[in-house]
């Protein structure tokens, strides 16, 4: 039998894998991807340390990822982030994005163009955030801090006034535009 070349958007699929590292279901739709085919762990997760419900999610990632289901929610979230600073950006000015996984308190999630720390809450405790916002503050782009609260997002935008923050959705499917609270 004769191996097929991968269609187009498998070949979109791999690269969003590659830069992203975990895409959910509800992600692959709202960029018109497939995931069939590509490995896949479908999970009950809370978006949020203390939401309720909880919600099925089917997470996308290399074998290896999906061997540690702790973290693939994290990570889509953070894709989710990447997304919506960099798709309505010509490719030349979408900037770099750099994944840390070192999990340190003193280090960001990720880097984007080499200035700003990018980190995703899902339900840090008080002195965490306060730790973590001192020690990103350093960073001359500034901090994003994501969230899957809107309810979160507002309250630390406001005890944060510069920071800013955004409630991201790697969950639902359908348009998904993060909400961004306003500044002090």
């Amino acid at each position: 039998m004769t191996r097929q070349p991968p269609t187009i958007r498998q070949q979109q699929m791999r690269q969003a894998i590659q830069r992203d590292e975990v895409l959910t279901d509800a992600q692959l739709q709202r960029r018109g991807l497939d995931g069939t085919g590509f490995p896949s762990l479908p999970l009950t997760v809370r978006p949020h340390s203390q939401s309720r419900p909880e919600v099925t999610v089917t997470f996308y990632a290399e074998p290896t990822r999906l061997r540690k289901p702790t973290t693939l929610a994290h990570s889509a979230a953070l894709a989710e982030v990447r997304y919506h600073l960099t798709n309505t950006l010509p490719p030349e000015q979408a900037g770099h994005w750099a994944i840390d996984h070192g999990g340190a308190m003193s280090r960001p999630d990720a880097v984007w163009n080499e200035e700003t720390a990018i980190e995703v809450d899902t339900g840090y405790a008080a002195l965490v955030v306060r730790r973590k916002m001192k020690a990103f503050e350093a960073f001359p782009g500034g901090i994003i801090w994501a969230t899957t609260s809107p309810r979160r997002s507002s309250r630390l935008q406001a005890l944060y006034p510069e920071a800013r923050v955004m409630t991201v959705d790697y969950w639902t499917p359908g348009s998904s535009r993060p909400q961004t609270s306003s500044r002090g």
